[in-house]
């Protein structure tokens, strides 16, 4: 069983922690949709790593699945075939 997951993950907490702190200081954020994205977050990095942790067998273990559907939806709004976008805070 290799370390490499739990290592990353203390190796980027405090970095990750001084991104939230200075882009919620330096961005005008709607509180709902900070406590959505963070209990969103929670949520994902729970139920995923639970997940994925049970998967034995290397073929359902996802790899590239979740880059492909970015990339997709990336060049999809870009096209304009999806609405994206929004509206900014003044």
């Amino acid at each position: 069983m290799s370390r490499f997951p739990g290592t990353l993950n203390a190796g980027h907490a405090l970095p990750t922690l001084a991104e939230g702190v200075i882009f919620v200081a330096a961005v005008t954020v709607d509180l709902t949709t900070l406590v959505s994205m963070i209990a969103a977050a929670t949520a994902g990095a729970w139920l995923g790593a639970g997940t994925v942790s049970r998967c034995r067998d290397e073929r359902y273990r996802p790899r590239w699945s979740s880059v492909v559907i970015a990339s997709l939806l990336f060049v999809a709004t870009n096209l304009h075939w999806i609405p994206g976008g929004g509206q900014a805070l003044d």
